[in-house]
């Protein structure tokens, strides 16, 4: 593409900066509707978090989409029998739009807060993690991955008696996880 800018001086100068901006803020545009548009994560509203996060409960994932794919987690195999958790709270004292996140990895429990911003976005505090080794992982998630997804947090829903959180891996890439209720064994 070759554009070309007349004028002289502060004129072009100022013209040639409003193009840049222009031009900036339109790739931001298609790139957050490339996140949505790409059919792997459901349309989930900022404005979904403030209320999910207000019914709390306990939840274990059973599936993540990533890149076209769905991955699965076995939730009867023993490895995977009390991992991957996630437990929504309210903490006493904390103002009406901050929760705390905490759960199990593989093996690690792990916790953090999250805040709702005024306009409905999510603000993750530093995610903590206990650190055991652990002797066996599953190979279609690594608890790393699972620690990043949940940092990464984008927006949460309930949906057909299921949570459902939209967050992105270590390249950007939009990622689904999908939750149902849990209790521990």
């Amino acid at each position: 593409m070759k554009m070309m800018l007349t004028g002289k001086g502060p004129i072009k100068c100022a013209a040639a900066v409003a193009l840049a901006v222009a031009l900036l803020a339109c790739l931001s545009c298609a790139t957050n509707r490339g996140a949505q548009a790409g059919g792997q994560q459901p349309e989930l509203l900022m404005e979904d978090n403030l209320a999910t996060l207000k019914a709390g409960g306990s939840w274990a994932l059973v599936s993540f989409e990533s890149g076209g794919m769905t991955t699965a987690l076995d939730r009867t195999d023993n490895l995977i029998a009390g991992a991957f958790t996630l437990e929504i709270l309210k903490a006493d004292g904390a103002a009406e739009n901050e929760f705390r996140l905490a759960g199990r990895g593989m093996p690690n429990r792990y916790n953090t807060t999250v805040t709702v911003e005024h306009d409905g976005r999510l603000k993750m505090l530093v995610l903590a993690a206990t650190l055991m080794a652990a002797f066996a992982e599953p190979e279609a998630l690594k608890e790393r991955e699972f620690f990043q997804f949940i940092e990464r947090m984008q927006a949460l829903s309930r949906r057909d008696g299921g949570l459902i959180i939209a967050t992105t891996d270590a390249d950007g890439k939009p990622v689904t996880l999908r939750f149902e209720p849990f209790s521990a064994p």
